[in-house]
């Protein structure tokens, strides 16, 4: 399409909109992929969610694919989180397996009564007096 005198410039239209469109932050339907746990939010510990795929990994330590695997869950498993997640896609669960997995493998679901309890803290020590 050529330029012509007095017709409207729809490409410089489009490049702005996408110029634009890369520079905001764009809401994922995975609630496990975004920031950190911000004041005023929910707490995700506690909540559980179902694995999307067969065999995904769970590693001892978060975006670690290449170090210690500890478990690999068949799609179906249920898992409760136990942290927020860490804003790059990684999550840590406590059960049925302790470690950290990619939330993009997860779908969130109510807990099974079996898991339906929040994870304990383990308390710190009162010195007797």
């Amino acid at each position: 399409m050529a330029y012509q005198k007095g017709q409207p410039q729809q490409f410089v239209v489009a490049a702005t909109i996408i110029l634009i469109a890369s520079h905001s932050t764009i809401a994922t339907a995975n609630p496990l992929e975004t920031t950190p746990i911000q004041v005023g939010q929910t707490s995700l510990i506690g909540q559980c969610r179902r694995t999307t795929t067969d065999y995904t990994g769970v590693f001892k330590a978060a975006a670690d694919t290449m170090g210690t695997r500890v478990a690999a869950l068949r799609a179906g498993t249920v898992v409760r989180l136990a942290d927020n997640g860490n804003g790059r896609g990684w999550i840590k669960i406590d059960a049925p397996r302790e470690g950290y997995l990619e939330a993009k493998y997860l779908a969130a679901i109510p807990c099974p009564a079996s898991l339906n309890q929040q994870p304990t803290v383990p308390s710190s020590p009162h010195p007797s007096p």
